[in-house]
């Protein structure tokens, strides 16, 4: 294939994120290739994302609005995204973030780089935005000794060429992900259960169980505004991460190793107290997020 013939479906969840999406969408419309789409799903947003969307719209035709009447959650949001570019036809979807910034060629390099090496799931070096030169994730690992935490690479290095080397690697989160419209059949979608946090980890399992590779490329690249809508070690990101780190322990990993994967988490959340890394209300939260883990059926 040809890889301008690649048509490539973006997919982006927003939810009152309104003060990092004129970047976005100026990324988006400056892009080089044409041959993509761009699908939008609102969950509810109350800010002034609505209007931002549709100021974007107005300046780019290929841009669609998914307008949700509730926060359905990143992973189903995902999907509603996913299902709407594989019914137009695209024959890869891209899960992007919209807090991130990129060059005018991202979509195109993706393209000719999926094309060219006929890879099935496809992932950039991701800097931080507001320190351009520092690596957030150079690919990543998943350590099975922590009941499948994601480890990322190179994280806070500076870019010295270190993480140059094209790879398979077993994880990398999707807030930018291509993936061929034909790994869907295989793997499947996004596990809604989750809401948001762990979705792409439990997605990168899933790919790999079905002996579909992950491959890395540094040639492309991405500026992430980490954490800049639910905010680092927020409750709301504490209560999912603990909950869903649990959920996916039972999902996957076998089940004379559960008591084990569970201890090693109640290790660390008293880590993290001993250590003054967290107070007692975010111990109690994790605790109470602990439970509601282990009472989630797979």
């Amino acid at each position: 294939m040809n890889p301008s013939k690649l048509k490539i479906g973006v997919v982006t969840v927003t939810y009152n994120g309104a003060e990092v999406l004129d970047d976005f969408f100026q990324s988006v419309q400056l892009q080089t290739s044409s041959n993509y789409h761009l699908y939008v799903v609102d969950n509810a947003s109350s800010d002034q994302t609505l209007e931002k969307i549709a100021f974007a719209q107005s300046q780019n035709n290929a841009i669609s609005l998914i307008n949700n009447q509730v926060n359905v959650g990143v992973a189903e949001g995902n999907n509603q995204g996913i299902k709407r570019a594989l019914e137009d036809g695209c024959d890869a979807v891209l899960l992007l973030n919209n807090d991130t910034t990129f060059e005018s060629t991202f979509f195109s390099s993706l393209a000719d780089s999926m094309v060219k090496h006929n890879d099935q799931i496809l992932v950039p070096k991701i800097y931080y935005h507001d320190k351009p030169s520092i690596i957030w994730c150079a690919g990543g690992e998943l350590q099975l000794w922590r009941g499948y935490g994601a480890k990322h690479l190179g994280l806070n290095e500076i870019d010295n060429s270190q993480n140059n080397t094209r790879r398979i690697i077993d994880y990398s989160p999707t807030c930018a992900m291509l993936i061929r419209a034909s790994v869907f059949e295989k793997v499947g979608f996004m596990d809604e259960k989750y809401f948001v946090y762990c979705d792409d980890t439990d997605f990168c399992i899933r790919a790999k169980l079905a002996g579909i590779p992950l491959i890395y490329d540094p040639d492309m690249s991405l500026w992430h505004k980490v954490s800049s809508i639910c905010g680092l070690n927020s409750p709301f990101s504490i209560q999912m991460s603990t909950r869903n780190r649990i959920y996916m322990i039972k999902k996957f990993a076998p089940v004379y190793t559960h008591l084990y994967h569970y201890l090693v988490n109640q290790a660390e959340y008293i880590l993290r107290l001993l250590l003054k890394g967290e107070g007692k209300a975010e111990y109690k939260l994790r605790q109470k997020s602990f439970i509601a883990g282990l009472r989630m059926k797979p």
